[in-house]
């Protein structure tokens, strides 16, 4: 493993040998965002888990990866408490409480990417062969996040504070989450007072937008495409408190990723479905 330094923004560089006589790869680096002159980088010795960590800015190098097995591809920092680590193997989601020094496997599998929620530090997302997980209690349990996807192989996740979650995919496309997306095929959810759910998803020929106002008010629907433009205003009228339901037509559509926006109250909630063919 070997990293690269620069002093002269990118003029010049420096390369650093981590380890060696060996044989290895380094694909992550991480700063701790409360002292840039720690940095961590992640990748395998002889096809075996690496960490290694520098407190002077690269100058010199520790290894760091006790208790984690796999290759590391990536690697992430707590903003909140940058003695919280998360490293991702093919062997699951690591976590570090104390700086690197010892790490625990705490869940999902085939992790290609890391990322914390800047804005929200105990919620993680990791980006796997098998689609898009989500901690929201600093990895303790994980969740499925795939709806609207059209492949569950997930290269890499990013999330910047006060913006939707993208994911990079291999072979289709990159997909974005909005805050407050509920596209689910299990039980309705709240969100901002209305209970949506929309089914099925992935969908061929037409889906079905369920969804409860408390009061009566002005609703409107509308189907866009992932550009944003919109395609049909589905529903544009009044509705009664209760539970309400859309058809979606979408069999003339070609195969995508669509959206359709929900707009109460001054409020538009956007959800987004998978078409098939």
């Amino acid at each position: 493993m070997a990293v690269a330094r620069t002093t002269t923004g990118g003029t010049s560089w420096s390369r650093h040998i981590l380890e060696s006589p060996t044989v290895g790869f380094t694909y992550s680096i991480a700063f701790d965002p409360s002292n840039s002159s720690v940095l961590y980088a992640a990748g395998h010795v002889n096809l075996l888990a690496a960490v290694f960590k520098t407190t002077n800015s690269g100058l010199t190098w520790s290894r760091c990866d006790n208790g984690i097995t796999g290759m590391v591809y990536t690697i992430a920092v707590d903003p909140a408490n940058s003695s919280i680590l998360y490293a991702g193997t093919v062997d699951g989601v690591h976590k570090s409480t104390n700086g690197g020094v010892s790490w625990e496997n705490v869940g999902a599998y085939g992790v290609r990417s890391v990322v914390v929620d800047p804005a929200q530090p105990s919620t993680v997302y990791a980006g796997t062969s098998l689609g898009v997980y989500v901690s929201t209690n600093n990895g303790v349990d994980w969740f499925e996040q795939n709806q609207g996807m059209a492949t569950k192989s997930v290269l890499c996740v990013s999330k910047i504070a006060g913006t939707p979650l993208y994911a990079g995919t291999e072979g289709y496309s990159i997909y974005e989450w909005q805050e407050g997306s509920v596209v689910t095929t299990g039980p309705s959810q709240h969100v901002s007072g209305m209970k949506v759910r929309l089914f099925p998803n992935p969908t061929t020929h037409a889906a079905l937008l369920e969804y409860t106002l408390t009061q009566p008010q002005p609703v409107r629907i509308g189907l866009y495409d992932r550009t944003g433009r919109l395609l049909e205003r589905v529903f544009n009228g009044w509705k009664s408190t209760g539970q309400h339901q859309a058809e979606l037509d979408v069999k003339t559509l070609p195969a995508g990723v669509y959206f359709v926006g929900l707009t109460y109250d001054d409020k538009t909630v956007f959800t987004n479905f998978a078409v098939l063919r």
